[in-house]
């Protein structure tokens, strides 16, 4: 049986433990975390926690990964990390280690996990890591490390920011009269059948997503009324900026202090 460790179990680390229990239910859950409780693991010690699992998930905050790797004993088994701009070369370099950036849809099996190897990570490794995500949603895999800080912000901290466009179309329903539980059912309902409808398409390209939008749009219609407020450079900034605002971000988390 495989066996996984969680060293923490927050917001993120719990996503991944809801849907490893329905999407993967023969990996056995262990946990650690003295501030936090979840029901879906056996809740072990850190020495038991590195003795029996086959991996360990490190869940803590980026700011935490020094004391916990200093809490680690000598020996344990292979890294997996998701705290943020933490680079590779700050963990053990004899040791297999993964960073990951999920997001939170893994809990119901419709996340993005991007993944990325240190040098000692061998390709059984590397298998189970992707093994282990793969049943969460999609799964990449990236051989450049610089590039985690870009998915970081697009798909980790990206239904964040996804989020704040359905309350801003919704609060616009809301403003115009509709009820709020009406407008957030029409708003949320056209992201995800709008979503679904890139999907659907063989090779997406920036191409393709403008002629979906200009099959949307009718000469002189409501649609062509709005794209054309949204299309203003302004908009176009604006989203640019929180993307990059993100990716600075985890920049900063990795600089040495």
């Amino acid at each position: 049986m495989t066996v996984v460790g969680f060293m923490g179990l927050g917001t993120m680390a719990s996503a991944i433990i809801d849907g490893l229990k329905t999407a993967a239910p023969d990996i056995q859950r262990l946990g650690y975390d003295p501030y936090s409780d979840n029901a879906h693991v056996e809740h072990v010690s850190i020495d038991d926690l590195c003795r029996r699992s086959d991996c360990v998930v490190l869940g803590m905050k980026p700011k935490d990964i020094t004391a916990a790797l200093a809490s680690l004993p000598d020996a344990h088994p292979p890294l997996i990390s998701m705290a943020a701009g933490i680079p590779l070369n700050q963990y053990p370099i004899a040791v297999p280690v993964c960073r990951v950036m999920p997001n939170l849809a893994v809990r119901i099996h419709a996340g993005v996990s991007a993944l990325c190897f240190n040098e000692a990570s061998d390709s059984t490794f590397k298998a189970f890591a992707c093994r282990l995500f793969e049943p969460l949603g999609l799964t990449v895999t990236v051989s450049d490390e610089d590039h985690m800080h870009t998915i970081t912000a697009l798909s980790g901290s990206g239904p964040a920011f996804f989020y704040r466009i359905i309350q801003a179309f919704a609060n616009a329903g809301v403003q115009a009269g509709l009820s709020e539980s009406v407008a957030l059912d029409l708003v949320t309902q056209t992201a995800l059948g709008s979503a679904k409808l890139v999907q659907n398409h063989e090779a997406v390209s920036m191409a393709t997503l403008d002629a979906m939008v200009h099959a949307v749009c009718s000469p002189g219609g409501t649609t062509a009324a709005g794209i054309q407020t949204f299309d203003t450079e302004t908009m176009a900034h604006q989203l640019q900026t929180v993307i990059q605002a993100a990716i600075d971000r985890s920049k900063a988390l990795g600089a040495p202090s």
